[in-house]
């Protein structure tokens, strides 16, 4: 028992191991994530099964791929039943048009929480500097010279606590 559940691990690292050196030689400077990868296993088993449900539609005459019919009297009117074809023809607008809204919402959605986070950001460096400001003028923190006084261990603290909240260009308008 033990050594097929090896055997089983073992060949799944040489099949994932076969991907890596698949997606290395199309892409040699991408590392993908774990995310990614199993993004770019979804989009191809979504392919495959597009491509194999057409071959499966060109065997079957309700789905439309097929061939069609051309031996017709000039005077016949034919109201032929709706084909597979026709159904998406109709719903190929609406599902670009839904796939379009989600992306568009999506990147709205992010454009807004980078600007929450540089608001909150913007807020954490003015709301130091006011501080710091205030540790300078009134508790004369420039004229202090124990290392390790109130006034200074407080300004270290404060320093350090904003830092940590900061990203690098306003971590150089700290320092």
């Amino acid at each position: 028992m033990r050594q097929e559940s090896q055997a089983r691990q073992k060949e799944r690292q040489t099949r994932g191991e076969v991907a890596h050196a698949f997606i290395s030689d199309l892409w040699p400077h991408w590392r993908p994530t774990r995310q990614q990868g199993l993004w770019v296993v979804r989009i191809a088993i979504v392919f495959g099964m597009l491509i194999v449900l057409v071959l499966i539609g060109y065997s079957h005459s309700w789905t439309g791929f097929g061939s069609s019919v051309s031996d017709m009297a000039e005077n016949q009117d034919i109201q032929r039943m709706k084909s597979l074809w026709d159904w998406l023809k109709l719903l190929i607008v609406p599902a670009v048009l839904a796939g379009g809204g989600h992306l568009f919402a999506r990147s709205e959605n992010r454009r807004t929480e980078r600007s929450a986070d540089q608001g909150a950001m913007d807020a954490a460096l003015q709301s130091y500097l006011d501080q710091m400001s205030i540790l300078l003028i009134d508790k004369h923190l420039h004229g202090e010279y124990r290392p390790h006084g109130d006034t200074r261990v407080t300004a270290r603290a404060r320093t350090l606590t904003v830092l940590e909240e900061l990203d690098r260009g306003r971590k150089r308008s700290v320092v």
